[in-house]
């Protein structure tokens, strides 16, 4: 992939060690958030404990425009799954999840005035 880091817009996501791309709704809405919050209670449900499995669940939901070599079908990866996980895939997944958590959890905080 070309070097996509630079001048990424709001909901655009780019890993060039994992060589990863996606993107999330925009604008964001309160829709997205319970679609989210859908998915990390299946995954719950489904018997995950770790957080970043439960929010990967969580970013499965949202994730548009996927572009990864190292997991082309992001939807491959089922709860009872990620327990096995590892290497880049593992990356993927830490990664993923986190800045999906991080920017659900921005588009929900109201700053002072």
């Amino acid at each position: 992939m070309a070097d996509k880091s630079k001048a990424l817009k709001p909901g655009e996501f780019y890993n060039e060690a994992l060589d990863c791309r996606f993107t999330l709704p925009e604008p964001f809405r309160l829709r997205h958030v319970e679609q989210y919050e859908i998915g990390r209670d299946a995954a719950r449900a489904a018997g995950a404990q770790f957080a970043p499995s439960i929010n990967w669940a969580g970013a499965l939901k949202l994730v548009e425009d996927w572009q990864c070599k190292a997991l082309p079908d992001p939807q491959q990866l089922s709860p009872a799954d990620l327990e096995d996980v590892h290497g880049a895939a593992l990356q993927i997944v830490m990664w993923v999840g986190s800045q999906v958590s991080v920017y659900v959890l921005s588009k929900l905080y109201i700053p002072k005035n």
